[in-house]
């Protein structure tokens, strides 16, 4: 069952890459997660990720910036791209000083450390709740570290029976 991210008033919290993203980037969910962060920023909400949901995050923002520069729905042609051209790579990776900036200076924000158990455990939790391997990682976190709400708009984790989901 999905809550409305806005309502969430205590922690803690899991941020899912998404949510990153949205802030980063122009959406419907912009103005929605900007609120939300910033409910993190001014140190109001219990809030924890992880390095997977930075690379995630990242991951997503850098192909979508070469996408746009190529003006392309093409992942792979911007993957190809960034292994061979520098100055293209550059202009990709350009959107992460922003939002790597932006992550470093939510400094109520908690980097959860990931485990060689944590990453064992993505079989465990991607076949029970039939979760992609970078979900069930996050799942994993969350589990070790006791925290059984997430800020997300992957539905993907409603079939945790576990948690609660807050999305936007």
């Amino acid at each position: 069952m999905r809550n409305e991210l806005s309502g969430f008033n205590k922690g803690p919290i899991f941020i899912d890459a998404n949510i990153f993203i949205y802030h980063a980037a122009e959406s419907k969910y912009t103005e929605s997660a900007s609120v939300f962060l910033e409910k993190v920023e001014n140190n109001e909400i219990e809030a924890y990720t992880s390095p997977s949901v930075i690379d995630e995050a990242a991951y997503i923002l850098i192909i979508n910036k070469g996408l746009d520069i190529l003006d392309s729905k093409s992942p792979r042609k911007v993957r190809e791209m960034i292994e061979k051209d520098r100055n293209f790579a550059n202009r990709c990776y350009s959107v992460l000083e922003d939002f790597i900036g932006y992550v470093k200076s939510l400094e109520a924000l908690k980097l959860l450390e990931i485990t060689g158990d944590d990453a064992f455990r993505i079989y465990d939790y991607g076949t029970a709740y039939l979760l992609h391997p970078k979900d069930s990682l996050h799942l994993a976190v969350m589990k070790r570290y006791r925290i059984f709400d997430i800020a997300t708009n992957d539905s993907d984790f409603e079939r945790v029976d576990w948690i609660k989901v807050w999305s936007l």
